[in-house]
């Protein structure tokens, strides 16, 4: 394996750990928790929850990875501020949305095919 496709799978192990990680945190919160703010005068965590979702599916369609899982939740949770728009999942449903991501297999073609348009890009 070269450097650069060795780079781009350690980038994606890494984001997918992390992905982990946050799911594991949010599995740990009850629903009551969940619509509790953060602090005082700020955001839910189950906004939070659902903005972190939503750019991270964003971002999976930006190196051309894969298609969006979750357009859904764009309007309520990038497009308006907390308690401004009807959330459109439960707690319990954007849980698991958050720790569902995108499959294995679809990261795998993803970096592969990013490193063959960069071959082809370096005339490789």
């Amino acid at each position: 394996m070269d450097s650069e496709k060795l780079s781009s799978q350690t980038v994606l192990n890494y984001w997918k750990s992390v992905n982990q990680r946050v799911s594991d945190l949010i599995a740990q919160i009850s629903e009551e928790n969940i619509q509790n703010e953060v602090a005082p005068g700020r955001n839910r965590a189950l906004y939070i929850v659902g903005h972190l979702t939503a750019v991270s599916d964003r971002m999976f369609s930006l190196p051309g990875v894969g298609e969006r899982r979750f357009p859904n939740l764009d309007t309520a949770y990038l497009g308006h501020p907390d308690r401004t728009a009807v959330n459109p999942l439960t707690p319990a449903d954007l849980g698991g949305m958050a720790g569902r991501g995108h499959s294995d297999n679809r990261c795998s073609r993803g970096v592969h095919a990013r490193g063959v348009a960069s071959e082809a890009y370096r005339g490789v």
